[in-house]
């Protein structure tokens, strides 16, 4: 059986940290272009988002899920025997 002593397992793990990254540099000039890279996209993708959330579809898409979700609240709390009444969905719940 081989023993090997904790100064010889923690050199390894040492080499290893090391070495994991042979020869990486930070080019802060990239750096810079790429977080404007980023901010860009970010900016483009918040102005879409904006122009989607106006559409005709996306409020009738809108208005399906709140039914939806209207009609899953009515029949879980028929299922649970719950007779209280709940004014979070009534403008979607048919009486």
């Amino acid at each position: 059986m081989v023993h090997i002593t904790f100064a010889a397992v923690a050199a390894v793990s040492m080499a290893g940290l090391t070495l994991a990254h042979p020869g990486e540099q930070h080019n802060h000039m990239q750096i810079k272009r790429d977080i404007a890279a980023r901010e860009s996209r970010a900016t483009l993708g918040k102005r879409a988002l904006a122009n989607c959330t106006t559409s005709a579809t996306h409020q009738a898409l809108m208005q399906q899920s709140a039914h939806r979700r209207a009609q899953t609240l009515q029949t879980l709390r028929k299922q649970r025997g719950i007779t209280t009444s709940t004014s979070f969905f009534s403008a979607y719940i048919e009486s």
